[in-house]
């Protein structure tokens, strides 16, 4: 993730798709009391993770999931795998429906394509 802090214009070849919080706020602001906001709002959910596991923050991330219902194929250790995305599992793996009807959890790849 990159936050793109001061700039006031964006390069052409980005402005469709990023964008700065100067541009959005017509602010300046400080990298040193950025970082601290973020890491003091990300200290109190890491912690809850730690304690109680992914469980508790599954419901905002299925919200979130841009994969769910769509088509991946997969590179685990150079071998393809295809599928539908299906959802996140507790213990936060990739669900993923294969073309048999079976499901499998899918703990580190690389998403080689997506498709809608």
């Amino acid at each position: 993730m990159n936050v793109n802090l001061s700039w006031e214009e964006l390069p052409p070849d980005l402005r469709e798709t990023a964008t700065s919080l100067a541009i959005e706020s017509g602010e300046t602001h400080s990298r040193p009391e950025l970082l601290a906001a973020i890491l003091n709002t990300f200290e109190p959910i890491y912690d809850r993770w730690r304690e109680t596991g992914l469980e508790p923050f599954l419901p905002r991330l299925r919200e979130r999931d841009v994969l769910f219902g769509h088509s991946v194929t997969l590179s685990l250790l150079n071998t393809p795998l295809a599928g539908t995305a299906a959802g996140i599992a507790p213990d936060g793996a990739l669900l993923l429906r294969l073309p048999d009807g079976t499901q499998t959890a899918v703990y580190s790849g690389e998403a080689n394509r997506v498709r809608s």
